[in-house]
C-alpha cells in the first residue's frame, strides 16, 4: 500500500499542469456515478480507499472547478458525493458525456482523443478507476461495461492511446456475463513485461493499492503473490 503522504507528491510529478489534471479526472470519471434530478445532477465516486478520494480526487475538484467535497464512510466503502449542475453541463458540451447520464453511452472525450489533453493521465486515471495490476504473472488490465455486445469502443481508444504511448496491449474482449451486470463487461490487458515496465513510466497510478501493486508488476520490488485490490 502506498503511502496516503506519498499520493500527494506523486500527484505533483503525474499531474503538472491543470490539463493534466483535467485529463486525469476524466478517466476517473468513467466509474463514476452521474444522476440527473430535473434540473440538478449529483455525481459520485465510490472506493474501498478512502485516501485515493480525499488526497488525489477532492483536490482535483477544487483546483479545477472549485468545488469542494470530502468523503464520507458507506457500506463497503467510501463515498464522495456533490451536486453541480455546472460540471454535469461542461462534460456533456465540452466532454461528449451522454446527456441522460448514462456511463455505458459515453465515448472517449473528443479532447482526449485529439490530442488536447494528455493521454498518459486520461489512462491513469481510468486505471485507478478501472483497473487491476497484478504481479505474477505481470499484467494490466483495464475494464469498462458497454451498451452493446460487439464491442467497447472506449477500450478500443485506450488500446491506441497505449500504442501512441509505446505499450503494446491485446485485444478488446468481452468478459463471461454474470447475473449482477446490466451491460456487457469488456477487458483490455498489457500482458508484456515490457510493456509493464512502461505502463508505470508512462501512465503510472495515484491509487494507494493499484499503485503499489503496479510497482511490483513493473518489477521494482519482491513479492511472491498479487495483492488483493
Amino acid at each position: 500500500m502506498l503511502e496516503p503522504s506519498l499520493l500527494a507528491e506523486l500527484m505533483k510529478q503525474r499531474l503538472p499542469t491543470p490539463q493534466h489534471k483535467l485529463s486525469y479526472l476524466l478517466g476517473a470519471t468513467r466509474d463514476a456515478s452521474v444522476h440527473r434530478y430535473g434540473k440538478s445532477c449529483e455525481i459520485i465516486f465510490w472506493q474501498k480507499h478512502v485516501a485515493w478520494l480525499e488526497k488525489i480526487i477532492s483536490p482535483i475538484l477544487l483546483d479545477i472547478f472549485e468545488i469542494e467535497a470530502l468523503p464520507k464512510p458507506t457500506k463497503g466503502g467510501w463515498r464522495l458525493k456533490f451536486k453541480s449542475k455546472r460540471i454535469f453541463e461542461t462534460l456533456v458540451s465540452e466532454y461528449d458525456f451522454p446527456e441522460d447520464g448514462k456511463q455505458v453511452f459515453w465515448h472517449t472525450p473528443k479532447p482526449v482523443k485529439e490530442g488536447a489533453l494528455p493521454l498518459g493521465a486520461y489512462i491513469c486515471g481510468f486505471f485507478d478507476a478501472e483497473g487491476h495490476a497484478q504481479t505474477i504473472p505481470p499484467q494490466i488490465n483495464l475494464y469498462h461495461s458497454w451498451n452493446t455486445a460487439d464491442g467497447c469502443p472506449p477500450l478500443e481508444d485506450n488500446k491506441s492511446f497505449l500504442q501512441q504511448l509505446g505499450i503494446r496491449a491485446g485485444s478488446v474482449r468481452i468478459r463471461k456475463p454474470t447475473r449482477f451486470q446490466n451491460y456487457p463487461r469488456y477487458i483490455l490487458s498489457v500482458s508484456n513485461a515490457e510493456g509493464v515496465c512502461k505502463f508505470y513510466g508512462s501512465v503510472g497510478s495515484l491509487h494507494p493499492s493499484k499503485g503499489f501493486a503496479l510497482l511490483y508488476a513493473a518489477g521494482f520490488g519482491q513479492r511472491t503473490e498479487a495483492p488483493i485490490l
